[in-house]
């Protein structure tokens, strides 16, 4: 459980990052009212798929893969930084189609 909170901390920063809210979300990904909230507070679990298409209207790709058998706690900081600059190349690819 601590992966998905992690990862949906991840997907709330992104939003954020974009200046969304999660109406505008929704709307985007045609949902019923107030889903995304529900997913960020976790009172709902999105599906694989429809977790997928979430990161994927943030302009993020998910890739699932199998525990890393050389974790150490700077693993995290790697993650954190190469997401950072996963995000930046995102936000760069989202405002070029505008």
């Amino acid at each position: 459980m601590a992966e998905y909170r992690r990862l949906i901390g991840l997907l709330v920063a992104r939003r954020q990052q974009l200046k969304l809210t999660q109406v505008d979300v929704n709307t985007r990904m045609r949902l019923g009212d107030n889903l995304v909230n529900r997913w960020e507070n976790f009172r709902r679990f999105p599906k694989g798929p429809m977790l997928i298409r979430w990161a994927r209207e943030l302009g993020l790709r998910l890739i699932v893969s199998s525990p890393c058998l050389d974790y150490t706690p700077a693993t995290d900081k790697v993650l954190e930084y190469t997401f950072k600059k996963i995000a930046q190349e995102a936000q760069k690819r989202l405002e070029g189609r505008r």
